[in-house]
């Protein structure tokens, strides 16, 4: 576990512009597939590149010594009070292997998000999950029902 710490504290946590997706989308894309297991459900990898091309969504990677290491695809939420960034999915691994590596994540994608001026970072978690969140800071703040209109 050590090594895994050490690895975490000497990588950068960066926001991707559309220019560097475009320029490394094949790089990109070949990492976020080893996670189409959770944003395949949603989108296709063509809407993936899509979304990603026209700014709707963002990557924000994590890089240990040039390699990457982990891919969130984030969007930014903007209100009248306040500025959000959204967790979409993380693709990655090694990272989620217990609760100081996932709290030390947490700590660096909190900081970028607070020195890129968002005042708030969400992120839509399974109920199993919610607990073990909680313990850094998160709260439930709405509940969001999903009715299947497609299958009943």
């Amino acid at each position: 576990m050590m090594e895994q710490l050490g690895n975490f504290l000497d990588s950068t946590l960066a926001f991707i512009s559309i220019k560097k997706f475009v320029e490394r989308k094949g790089e990109y894309l070949s990492f976020l597939q080893k996670g189409k297991k959770s944003w395949g459900k949603y989108y296709s990898t063509q809407d993936l590149i899509l979304q990603l091309e026209a700014g709707l969504l963002t990557i924000v990677e994590l890089r240990n010594k040039g390699e990457l290491r982990l891919c969130l695809l984030v969007r930014t939420n903007n209100y009248a009070t306040r500025v959000e960034l959204e967790i979409g999915f993380i693709i990655g691994e090694g990272y989620f292997a217990n609760k100081e590596t996932m709290g030390m994540l947490l700590d660096h994608i909190e900081n970028l998000a607070a020195s890129h001026g968002y005042t708030h970072v969400t992120m839509p978690v399974k109920q199993a999950f919610v607990k073990g969140i909680s313990t850094w800071g998160y709260g439930i703040e709405y509940v969001q029902l999903i009715k299947d209109l497609q299958n009943g």
